[in-house]
């Protein structure tokens, strides 16, 4: 990678730095860590791929602790090594930059990558303090110091977010249902008018009139039919009888005869079963005659009724008993009032939680406003020392639309000198100023969850040998509870460190290479504290080994 064929490097607990001329690729090495989690862009990519290559890989190892084992389980990673192992890997391919990100051997996207960040590394680099300038990594912040742990006031407001969102979906979904049962309802509406115009009540009308249109259509002929059998049943004519008249004058026989043999009983009994049926059977013609009728008018309302139900069925492409079913059904929809009164429920539901949830937003900003002050009190103790004895800062919460995370905005305001005017941090504070105050509030921090190493990149530039005591002092205290890396210029920063290594440039075969070089006795470090200072004078050792002494004390 960039100037390193190949390099592995094993770091300890507690405060390391890094130190060397400028140029010799310090920053390298945190750029490594940087892109390993995402941070660099694909030119950076392009950048630490040594020259003439088209791959570059890096690879860490983190140890396991209780909030990394439950990050590798909710991303469905085996955690079965005693050590956690990141890895990247990217490679030039058709012009351009394609790289793969592992931990422990699986592949993971960018946004697990990530979110592993979050809680691994943390960087500070001058002029890159992008986290603050973000309201949620700022309300974060300000969360942060929050006291309210027993009632969880955060997680309450979240959850009844959730909940009001959830009825607020429910009563938008059901608002388009009414709008589209309401389009739906007019159509009904029409439909139904029309099908009630036609009064159907009997499934089988239509075949009924068809057979009294057939009959009224043929009553002459009819009416000729029924007078002839009439005429033959029951009327004489000038040489016959009827024939109920020829079967009466049988049945006298057959009564005569059963009289002198009682055997024909059983015939006389079916002639006179007979001679009935036949007289019903008059009976029920004469009626039919006498009802038969030739009203044109009524020919025509029955034939006016036929095409109306043949034109329905038409239309719905349904037979009549289908169409006063669908009628049926209209009736059902247009008297339902379920839905209105579901949505009445829905609509007093969302009320009432977004009353809560008002309530919570509102008692959080309560919350908020009390840790604003503690937050900001802290950062003002903290900043003397830095060199920042002149700044002011303000933590100002603004009212906003709510969210999940309530309706607080956070802004944090400067000013860098006496009679300068309040305003955004990143408006009127230096990169210097910037990393100091992070270096502040991280200290602060130190023993509330966070990242587990920390990355800062010359934050001590252009300070003084008094703000460097401070800044060593709080990078000391800081390493009791962190693993801190700083990359430095500063002797009284390298004097105060755990662990110290040498990054270095050396040109072998017309090839430029760097080294990492960990001094591991005091006479390595005096030697590079002392160049730090001011190299080789008798002076500069002097001073370097009287730091040195100072930290071992």
């Amino acid at each position: 990678m960039a100037l390193m064929d190949s390099l592995e490097l094993n770091f300890s607990k507690g405060f390391t730095v890094l130190t060397g001329e400028t140029g010799a690729g310090k920053s390298i090495l945190l750029d490594a860590i940087d892109a390993l989690f995402g941070g660099s862009s694909t030119s950076s990519h392009a950048r630490l791929n040594p020259y003439g290559a088209n791959t570059g890989f890096v690879e860490a190892e983190f140890s396991l602790d209780p909030i990394i084992k439950n990050w590798l389980k909710s991303n469905d990673i085996e955690n079965d090594e005693m050590e956690l192992i990141v890895s990247r890997e990217w490679r030039l391919k058709d012009n351009r930059i394609v790289n793969r990100c592992r931990v422990n051997g699986v592949l993971v996207n960018k946004k697990q990558i990530l979110s592993l960040r979050l809680i691994l590394v943390d960087f500070t680099v001058q002029g890159h303090a992008y986290k603050f300038n973000f309201s949620s990594n700022k309300l974060n912040c300000v969360d942060r110091f929050i006291t309210d742990k027993e009632n969880n006031i955060i997680s309450k407001v979240i959850i009844a977010w959730d909940e009001w969102e959830k009825s607020k979906k429910l009563l938008n979904e059901t608002k388009l249902k009414v709008e589209k049962f309401n389009e739906r309802i007019i159509e009904s509406k029409r439909k139904l008018e029309e099908l009630e115009g036609l009064n159907l009540n009997d499934p089988n009308e239509y075949n009924l009139l068809q057979s009294d249109q057939d009959r009224l259509a043929n009553v002459v002929r009819l009416q000729e039919n029924v007078s002839s059998a009439l005429d033959l049943l029951k009327e004489k004519n000038d040489s016959s009888f009827s024939t109920i008249d020829q079967l009466s004058q049988a049945i006298q026989h057959l009564k005569s005869l059963s009289k002198l043999d009682s055997s024909t009983a059983e015939e006389l009994d079916l002639s006179l079963d007979i001679l009935n049926k036949l007289e019903d059977l008059v009976y029920r013609l004469d009626e039919y005659r006498y009802n038969l009728n030739s009203d044109p008018s009524k020919l025509n309302s029955l034939q006016e009724r036929l095409s109306d139900l043949k034109r329905i069925q038409r239309i719905y492409s349904m037979n009549l008993e289908d169409i006063i079913s669908l009628r049926d059904n209209l009736r059902d929809e247009m008297s339902s009032d379920k839905l209105q009164f579901s949505l009445e429920e829905l609509v007093h539901n969302e009320q009432i939680l977004r009353s809560k949830r008002d309530q919570l937003n509102i008692e959080l900003t309560n919350h908020r406003k009390k840790a604003a002050q503690q937050f900001q009190k802290l950062i003002m103790e903290h900043l003397p020392p830095l060199g920042l004895q002149n700044m002011r800062f303000e933590v100002r919460l603004t009212q906003e639309l709510a969210t999940r995370t309530g309706c607080d905005g956070v802004d944090f305001l400067f000013s860098a000198n006496p009679g300068q005017p309040l305003a955004p941090i990143k408006e009127v504070a230096s990169g210097g100023e910037i990393s100091r105050f992070i270096l502040a509030f991280k200290t602060i921090l130190a023993e509330i969850e966070g990242s587990g190493t920390l990355f800062f990149d010359e934050i001590d530039s252009g300070v003084s040998g008094k703000v460097s005591t401070a800044i060593s002092r709080l990078l000391k205290d800081l390493s009791k509870t962190k693993q801190i890396f700083c990359v430095t210029h500063q002797p009284l920063i390298a004097a105060a460190a755990d662990n110290h290594f040498r990054v270095s440039k050396v040109v072998s075969n017309g090839k430029t290479k760097t080294l990492v070089t960990p001094l591991l006795n005091k006479i390595a470090r005096k030697q590079e504290i002392a160049e730090l200072a001011g190299g080789d004078l008798s002076e500069a050792a002097a001073y370097a080994d009287s730091l040195l002494d100072h930290h071992a004390a």
